[in-house]
């Protein structure tokens, strides 16, 4: 359901940008639309919003002479980069080849990113900021090198796709076709470098800003709770704000924490709670017969929404009855078997709540409120819940503002640098084909003079590299048919 409706939000927006330049194009607006895309350097064609502009061409000149020797030095351990990284890149395709062909469910190291698939949609804005930062990052590299080179920079834009956004910039080919291989490697190799620098530099923020947030907020006081969606059970039973600080009898300080006893939840059977036999007898008001809700096992019938039924074992008779649930799934001890409740006094025994294989009975601690009786798949609390661990010092503090920095942060570390890794393929269109081209004529001249021989393993290579990427991404596709984003969540009911 979710990737159709990424689908169709995708579609709407490109029919409304076909419909908007269609109209706007027509007779009585043609002239002024065309002066306001001219103004702006856009130019909107089927699928494609494209901008460009000279604006910088002077900035990037500036900086390339201005800053040389560093720059020499800086985009030299580029060039460095981009060899080791065209390498890595034709291990990975070649390995993850070998991989599709001998195991049955291979982990995909460069797997197809679609929205809506495998990127939720709440996210795209992180994906797009992403791309859109990423690639101007990119394309600054090769224009500030090619500056620093003495080749021309003629123009640079940006361009929106379907489910792609990025930049580009315009070199002087002239220009460029008559400087040494070594230069020209610094300029392809320039976007990757900054690509990879940049992650780096990512990863570096991510782990140090929680230091910085702990001016305005104050962490481990339990997993925040930034937002509910409507499809979980327990919508509207906690808000935005609210600290949940215990799931069962398992402790949660952090949202870390709160992962690990949802999946201690989701792994062990229900926990229990130890009670006098006699409680038990006086308050059951079960059904004689114990029947079947679909996969729920079911003593207490249709008119009982404050009980639930319960298991336990007196005499070595593993029994149901019907109790308060609230009553007796909240203060007692906690337990397994009745071998946990020995400690006590008085005769107990562990009294379990009945729920199918695939289900769970959950209780949420939380500070707002009386605690919240789940009974569901567990991984639920996991899709529809989202949590933070950084509760504000002041009301004045946004609340979502740390996870909004550390997400896109998280989306940047890994899209920038699979951009940087990807685009050394030597494979045609991307810049490994170029600079596998610069890297043959610096390297292989020494030892191969002909001329034609070093184009023709230039071509046999791109053909190669192109042929393994066209393969392992026709199988990035075919594996994700059956993922989407609650992959998880669907795959805990089979």
């Amino acid at each position: 359901m979710l990737p159709t409706i990424g689908v169709l939000f995708i579609a709407t927006f490109w029919f409304l940008v076909y419909v908007i330049d269609r109209i706007f194009s027509s007779k009585r607006f043609v002239a002024r639309y065309r002066k306001v895309l001219d103004t702006f350097g856009l130019t909107i064609s089927l699928l494609q919003i494209k901008s460009y502009t000279r604006y910088f061409n002077r900035w990037f000149q500036h900086i390339g002479k201005k800053h040389a020797t560093f720059l020499h030095v800086w985009f030299n351990f580029g060039v460095i980069f981009g060899g080791a990284a065209m390498c890595f890149s034709v291990y990975i395709l070649v390995s993850m080849l070998h991989k599709n062909f001998t195991e049955d469910e291979p982990e995909q190291i460069l797997t197809p990113v679609i929205p809506g698939i495998n990127i939720p949609l709440s996210h795209l804005v992180y994906y797009f900021a992403t791309l859109a930062v990423a690639g101007t990052l990119h394309e600054m590299g090769h224009a500030i090198a090619a500056s620093r080179e003495n080749v021309r920079v003629m123009g640079f834009g940006w361009f929106v796709l379907p489910v792609f956004c990025g930049a580009y910039v315009e070199l002087q080919t002239d220009h460029l076709q008559v400087v040494s291989a070594m230069r020209q490697l610094r300029i392809y190799c320039a976007g990757v470098w900054h690509n990879f620098a940049s992650s780096i530099l990512a990863v570096g923020l991510w782990w140090s800003l929680p230091y910085f947030y702990l001016l305005f907020y104050s962490t481990e006081n339990g997993a925040v709770i930034s937002d509910v969606y409507k499809e979980s059970a327990i919508f509207n039973k906690i808000f935005r704000g609210d600290r949940i600080t215990m799931i069962n009898s398992c402790v949660v300080k952090t949202s870390s924490e709160y992962l690990k006893c949802m999946e201690q939840a989701a792994k062990n059977s229900n926990q229990g709670y130890c009670h006098g036999v006699n409680a038990i007898q006086r308050r059951n008001t079960s059904s004689p017969y114990l029947s079947w809700n679909g996969p729920e096992p079911e003593c207490c019938g249709v008119n009982s929404p404050s009980k639930f039924c319960f298991s336990h074992e007196i005499d070595d008779l593993l029994s149901y009855s019907c109790l308060p649930a609230r009553g007796f799934a909240v203060n007692d001890l906690p337990c397994f078997s009745n071998e946990d409740c020995k400690r006590e006094a008085a005769k107990r025994v562990c009294v379990i709540p009945a729920t199918s294989k695939f289900n769970r009975f959950i209780r949420i601690s939380h500070v707002q409120g009386q605690d919240i009786l789940f009974v569901g798949n567990p991984y639920e609390l996991l899709v529809y819940v989202s949590l933070s661990d950084y509760l504000p010092k002041s009301n004045m503090i946004p609340l979502d503002v740390p996870d909004y920095i550390q997400t896109f942060l998280v989306y940047y570390a890994s899209l920038s640098g699979a951009l940087a890794i990807l685009n050394m393929i030597p494979c045609y269109w991307l810049d490994g084909q170029w600079s596998l081209l610069a890297f043959i004529e610096y390297f292989l001249p020494r030892f191969i003079k002909n001329d034609s021989i070093r184009a023709i393993i230039y071509h046999i290579t791109l053909v190669i590299c192109s042929s393994l990427l066209l393969v392992n991404f026709v199988y990035g596709i075919w594996n994700l048919r059956h993922k989407g984003i609650l992959s998880i969540f669907q795959r805990s009911h089979t």
